[in-house]
């Protein structure tokens, strides 16, 4: 008897302890995406203000970008504890960076430069809403690859977000024809690098963490826009504007584009597949939102209800192509469905609730499942070729499978179907 007093206090002390973990682990989640969100916000609003003002150069901007980066990432490589985090243990011969990450740091240099020339032409809450179309293009070349297969969901889905795309280019009061170009090219660079990352080192069993994509692109990237620059800029680029920009600009605009890298790398390494899809579309409505605020930009009601549908789709397929974020639906579906039935149980019987909590407590031994947390990815890590595309690039790996023949999906249909048996 006196061992039981220790063992309650043992057990409640387990518990408080387990509850200061979940909450510490909150406020780093949470302090990870308000960085990674913030800092992506801060960017497009200062390239947009760049672009568009004193320095009409985003060609030489992306490439200040890239030398910041190269700069920072090989400093990082002679400092002892941040080694791992910008050199892979894979060793790439000269052959593999020729021909596996060149043309990886080619498309990149394509989707940054041509991103960053459209904000001359459009508004950054257009821009962001045609971001969405990316998706599209990442499933056509998908299909075209082999990597996905085609099926109804996919069509389904699909035309969700051309609906909506087609609704939020109808609705733009400023339409530019050049700018739409600009940043459809830049959108198909992006989804061929997307699809590169996946055909010339996933498949190849190279794997990349953001940094360390950054420290094997950056230079490539670097080469291919020195030679955009002196083809289409250099030699009609007025050098005052570096000069009435002013060094303190350029440089914390360099280095808010590393902060960005350095958020995602954070983000990534911490959270889950919900968080990360969750971040992405609030980050879209932020900057859609902030555009309109910061820059006064107009968005029409069909632009919104266009958006939200584009949005929708984006997120519908997150989710029937990542099999964490499926799992996790599943099983908020089921344990709702199980809570509304024992509602139902305890109001219909009419009976003593001893007798209902005993059910109950026997239920919960036999299928302990039921009250495990709403996703489990402690040891799942993510690891992509950069921050902002990490759900994307985890889409392509595989998780292409119909619904009905998951076998974990097969699974939790069949519990579930037990309990309405019962």
């Amino acid at each position: 008897m006196a061992d039981q007093p220790r063992g309650a206090v043992a057990a409640t002390a387990n518990s408080a302890q387990r509850s200061t973990c979940l909450c510490l682990d909150a406020f780093i989640s949470l302090f990870y995406v308000t960085l990674y969100i913030g800092s992506s916000i801060v960017l497009i609003f200062y390239n947009k203000w760049l672009l568009t003002g004193s320095f009409p150069h985003p060609v030489l901007l992306t490439l200040w970008h890239m030398t910041i980066a190269i700069i920072l990432t090989q400093t990082m490589r002679f400092v002892t504890p941040l080694r791992p985090l910008v050199v892979s243990s894979q060793t790439l011969t000269a052959k593999q960076y020729l021909f596996n990450v060149f043309p990886i740091g080619l498309l990149f240099s394509l989707s940054l430069s041509l991103g960053n020339m459209a904000y001359m032409y459009l508004s950054v809450a257009f821009i962001q809403m045609l971001k969405a179309s990316q998706i599209l293009i990442m499933l056509l070349f998908s299909f075209i690859a082999g990597i996905i297969e085609p099926s109804w969901t996919l069509f389904v889905i699909t035309t969700f977000i051309v609906c909506g795309i087609c609704a939020t280019i109808a609705g733009e009061v400023n339409f530019n024809v050049i700018g739409v170009v600009i940043q459809s090219t830049a959108i198909v660079a992006e989804g061929s690098r997307l699809i590169l990352v996946n055909l010339l080192l996933s498949s190849k069993g190279i794997r990349l963490r953001p940094l360390q994509a950054l420290f094997y692109f950056a230079p490539a990237c670097a080469f291919c826009l020195l030679i955009y620059w002196i083809a289409i800029e250099a030699w009609r680029m007025p050098w005052d504007d570096i000069t009435d920009t002013g060094a303190l600009v350029l440089v914390t605009n360099g280095l808010m584009s590393f902060v960005l890298n350095c958020a995602s790398v954070l983000l990534i390494s911490h959270a889950n597949a919900m968080i990360l899809s969750l971040s992405g579309v609030v980050k879209d409505i932020l900057i859609v939102a902030g555009s309109c605020i910061v820059f006064g930009t107009i968005v029409t009601t069909m632009q919104y209800v266009g958006y939200s549908i584009a949005l929708s789709g984006v997120f519908a397929y997150k989710i029937y192509t990542t099999e964490t974020l499926r799992l996790a639906f599943v099983d908020l579906i089921f344990s709702r469905c199980l809570r509304s039935d024992r509602n139902q149980s305890k109001n219909s019987s009419g009976g003593s609730k001893a007798k209902i909590k005993s059910i109950d407590d026997d239920d919960d031994e036999d299928d302990p499942e039921d009250v495990r947390p709403l996703i489990d990815n402690e040891n799942e890590q993510i690891s992509t070729s950069e921050a902002t595309t990490a759900t994307h690039t985890s889409d392509l790996n595989g998780n292409n499978a119909d619904n009905s023949r998951d076998p974990l999906l097969v699974k939790k249909r069949g519990r579930f179907a037990d309990k309405e048996k019962c």
